[in-house]
């Protein structure tokens, strides 16, 4: 692989985890069953060879420091927490001196399979892309953003659940939120992307809305197996998770 780094966004609160009010620890911290879960995402990349991730923190940021330790990981401050671009935003000094940024969240990767990964950059680096996403065919895609492609089957854009029409809310195919970016294009770009009229933030979404709008290559890669991809949002989705992975180590 071309020299490659990856970037865990990991800032969040947890509000939705602890009844709409900020929680008592980060959301990466929730356990499953039994660890945090941002640790296996961690597992997952020493599996693949990235030694040294970087991973984005902000709300209560010296108990993630705590619980994960300092040896392997490189910490980048968000101080405030303005959406996923702007996390990126913070770690900008990284993406210098690399090829690929593979950038992932903190709290829905935890089921990948490293071969997973490992194709989704295999597949990046080939389509020589600026962006390529990862989606899933999701049974359950609400409040998720859909991916609509054209005739041709290329990506045209990402609809928000807010956005979308009723007839592209049966859209199946959703945003995993995990990218392999070009840095080049992506140092370029972080400055560009605007802010979010609904809420006042950045997203990544924007940089593939601003891609694709400018006809740079964005491409996608397809998970099958839909139980590979586990948002946890709720109690109940924490709940679920920690079901499956059960059934994962068995």
């Amino acid at each position: 692989m071309k020299k490659i780094n990856a970037f865990i966004l990991a800032a969040g609160k947890g509000t939705r985890l602890n009844q709409g009010k900020p929680s008592d620890k980060p959301k990466v911290l929730y356990g499953v069953l039994g660890k945090p879960m941002v640790s296996y995402t961690l597992g997952l990349l020493r599996k693949i060879g990235i030694k040294k991730p970087v991973i984005i923190i902000g709300y209560k940021a010296a108990s993630v420091k705590k619980a994960l330790g300092n040896k392997t990981i490189t910490y980048v401050l968000q101080k405030k927490q303005l959406g996923t671009g702007h996390a990126l935003l913070c770690a900008k000094k990284y993406l210098k001196g690399i090829d690929t940024a593979l950038v992932m969240g903190g709290d829905d990767s935890a089921f990948y399979k490293p071969q997973t990964l490992l194709s989704l950059i295999k597949h990046h680096q080939k389509s020589d892309s600026v962006i390529t996403l990862l989606t899933i065919n999701y049974p359950r895609p609400e409040g998720l953003g859909r991916i609509m492609r054209d005739n041709k089957n290329k990506i045209i854009s990402i609809i928000e659940e807010k956005e979308a029409t009723r007839q592209q809310k049966k859209i199946k195919e959703v945003n995993a939120g995990t990218y392999c970016f070009k840095t080049s294009w992506l140092l370029d770009n972080l400055f560009r992307i605007k802010v979010s009229d609904q809420v006042g933030e950045y997203y990544i979404t924007n940089l593939v809305k601003m891609a694709i709008a400018e006809n740079e290559h964005v491409t996608a890669l397809k998970i099958r197996n839909p139980n590979e991809w586990v948002g946890v949002n709720t109690l109940e989705q924490l709940e679920e998770a920690n079901l499956l992975m059960k059934k994962t180590k068995k």
